[in-house]
């Protein structure tokens, strides 16, 4: 199945969604769960990005 997933900064949220202004990364990843999709996603942007924090922590992953 292809997930879409977005990765953002954590940033605050006025409605306990995540907050999209400051779109890092945007992926449609083939995987067969939504959890290995969320994998896949965050070893790229860390691989895309090496500079950038590797916490998955400091980000926002939302898979749909």
């Amino acid at each position: 199945m292809i997930y879409k997933v977005l990765i953002t900064p954590v940033e605050p949220s006025i409605d306990d969604r995540p907050n999209f202004s400051g779109l890092l990364a945007d992926y449609e990843i083939e995987a067969s769960s939504e959890t290995e999709a969320e994998e896949v996603a965050f070893t790229r942007f860390c691989q895309e990005g090496p500079f950038r924090s590797h916490n998955r922590d400091d980000y926002t992953i939302s898979v749909n």
